[in-house]
């Protein structure tokens, strides 16, 4: 099956620097096969036949053992990555600004009082939006400055929360 790896976190401001080149290559040693890096964010592309969470925590484990870093990793398939690809609902976002329009998907279930809790921190027309497993994040203004935080994203969903802007969705569902 092919799959998505999100690792959290990876290369943004300097902090958990891996190399995408060293990435692939942890990922291959691992026996994942056609194994593909997207941009330096830490988008891992690849095919296996084990399930999403056994592949979370073996790359999870292997990226600690091998970089010395605690880095969350959520798998997707590539059926659900499509789905997210022509999910968004805010079609206006994607024409005029897909960098500020984030796709933010949780380690866990996300929980039903997300969007109560994040529109009630969203300023300056930030809109929130539960889809499946994910929310879709329209930060206008960009994310900079909003008070929906990736702190708060986890705290409210209980779990770690990864984003991808929507110019990133759209490249990895064409990788695929």
């Amino acid at each position: 099956m092919k799959y998505v790896a999100l690792l959290r976190g990876i290369n943004v401001t300097g902090k958990n620097m891996i190399a995408m080149n060293e990435l692939r290559a942890l990922a291959e040693s691992m026996g994942l096969l056609q194994v593909r890096t997207y941009i330096q964010s830490g988008n891992l592309l690849f095919e296996s036949a084990l399930r999403p969470q056994q592949l979370e925590r073996e790359l999870e484990t292997t990226i600690a053992q091998q970089f010395g870093l605690l880095v969350p990793v959520i798998v997707r398939s590539r059926t659900q990555w499509l789905k997210y690809a022509l999910s968004s609902p805010y079609k206006d976002a994607e024409s005029n600004r897909p960098n500020m329009l984030l796709l933010g998907l949780c380690k866990d279930t996300v929980p039903d009082n997300v969007v109560s809790e994040l529109t009630a921190r969203g300023q300056q027309g930030e809109r929130v939006t539960h889809f499946k497993d994910g929310l879709w994040l329209d930060f206008p203004s960009g994310s900079g400055r909003s008070k929906i935080t990736a702190a708060l994203l986890d705290r409210v969903c209980g779990a770690p929360v990864t984003t991808r802007n929507f110019n990133t969705v759209l490249k990895i569902a064409e990788l695929f």
